[in-house]
């Protein structure tokens, strides 16, 4: 009977990440096994669905959980309860459930809430009737995050520019392509000595970027994206001969590679590098003929910073 039972196993592939005191991948594989037996655990270069399983530790402690096949990742989930043993048990019996849909609904104290979606069991399923015991499992279609970061700007004034950039966005956590999109602000000022005078750059810019496809492997998130900027460009001169104001408009457009890595619960660490070309290069003058500094054509930049995740 067991013999049969193995024969008619099939083969996963495990991805686990657990963040503070968590159970370790031994003791997760474990729960998995002791939900059911129609399951195993795929050799070297088999070909195998993925569960990507990463634990927070924290108050409350969650988990997060997606599968990937061949048409890529999709049914993800995320899961809250009291301990983080809890969130272990109720995403190992979203894992059984996957491979078996006729798993028991119970076993010991395992949580989930009625009516959720479990990736690769039917809706006609019985386990998609389990009652709420101590943790909730919720649909991560789409969530929301905010954040802010540290952001380097090269070739916009004569000094790199070092500012804050707060940020809101969208990011989809289900589907093949997982795409987000986001929107952020930025303003610098900087000085540059001229003759006898002095010359103030103040730069503003809004930022929409849209990162059409991501690559995620357990708390680590890697995408290519494209960045529209637009706002404008202040220099003011002192102190020169005929001082003047200028504002001018901002336009740049290009491509930045970003990478995010959970921490502990919804919190995670950006970073980003960034090349973009300007359509607004300008050349500002301290008359009659001075060059104080023409805006670079493409300009580099590149971002650190801490954001959150809404579910």
């Amino acid at each position: 009977m067991c013999l049969a039972q193995e024969d008619d196993a099939e083969a996963i592939r495990l991805s686990y990440s657990a963040l503070g005191h968590c159970p370790d991948e031994a003791d997760f594989s474990a729960r998995v096994r002791a939900r059911t037996t129609r399951l195993r655990f795929a050799q070297p270069g088999e070909t195998a669905r993925r569960f990507d399983v990463t634990l927070f530790d924290g108050a409350p402690a969650s988990g997060e959980i997606s599968v990937v096949d061949a048409e890529g990742p999709h049914g993800a989930r995320r899961v809250r309860a009291a301990t983080c043993a809890e969130v272990a048990d109720a995403i190992a019996l979203i894992v059984a459930l996957a491979v078996n849909p006729e798993t028991p609904a119970h076993h010991d104290s395992v949580p989930v809430r009625a009516g959720t979606r479990i990736p690769g069991a039917s809706d006609a399923s019985p386990a998609r009737r389990t009652e709420t015991t101590s943790a909730e499992v919720t649909s991560t279609a789409g969530r929301v995050f905010a954040g802010a970061d540290l952001a380097l700007n090269g070739g916009v004034t004569p000094d790199v520019l070092a500012a804050g950039s707060p940020y809101l966005g969208w990011q989809a956590t289900d589907g093949t392509l997982a795409p987000e999109l986001r929107l952020s602000a930025i303003r610098s000022m900087s000085n540059e000595a001229v003759s006898n005078g002095q010359a103030s750059f103040a730069w503003t810019a809004g930022r929409l970027d849209g990162c059409p496809v991501a690559w995620q492997a357990a708390a680590l998130r890697v995408a290519p994206c494209a960045r529209i900027e637009a706002g404008a460009m202040q220099v003011e001169t002192t102190g020169v001969p005929a001082p003047r104001t200028r504002l001018r408009g901002w336009f740049a457009a290009g491509a930045l590679m970003r990478a995010e890595w959970g921490l502990v619960d919804a919190l995670f660490v950006d970073a980003e590098l960034a090349a973009l070309v300007r359509a607004t290069n300008d050349r500002f003058v301290v008359l009659p003929d001075t060059t104080l500094y023409q805006v670079r054509l493409i300009g580099l930049g590149a971002a650190l910073g801490l954001g959150a995740r809404f579910p």
